[in-house]
Parts: structure tokens; C-alpha cells; sequence
């Protein structure tokens, strides 16, 4: 089961990068250098990751609240 969640990640970032290829290569093509442009995906994976974070806290404390007075 583990094998699949590996090889369903490793699909799913892969769908990822190669939808943004062209993107890639227009900022290379501009002069951006490789590190910048790592950077620069690292730096919005890591605030929608974020995002999605604080939204999964949000709605868990939410529903914790709704069990709480449901008792």
C-alpha cells in the first residue's frame, strides 16, 4: 500500500511539472538561472502548502467545536 501512495506522489508531481515545462523554459529563456526559478516554485509550493494548512486546522477546529456541543 505504501508502494502506491510513492508511485501515486511521484505521478502527481510529475503531472505538475510537466504542465508548468513551458513555463519553465519561457523563464530560462528570459534569464532567470535555474536556482531562481527553483526558488521561485519552491517559494509558492511552500505558501499553498501553508494555505491548505491553516484551512485543514480552520476546518478541523471547527468540527472538534460541533462534536463538543453536540455532547
Amino acid at each position: 500500500m505504501a508502494i502506491g501512495a510513492v508511485f501515486a506522489a511521484l505521478n502527481t508531481m510529475y503531472s505538475a511539472v510537466s504542465t508548468r515545462l513551458v513555463e519553465i523554459g519561457t523563464l530560462r529563456a528570459l534569464g532567470f538561472d535555474g536556482l531562481t526559478v527553483l526558488a521561485a516554485l519552491m517559494i509558492e509550493a511552500l505558501i499553498l502548502a501553508m494555505i491548505g494548512g491553516l484551512l485543514g486546522q480552520e476546518s478541523l477546529i471547527c468540527y472538534l467545536m460541533d462534536i463538543q456541543f453536540q455532547l
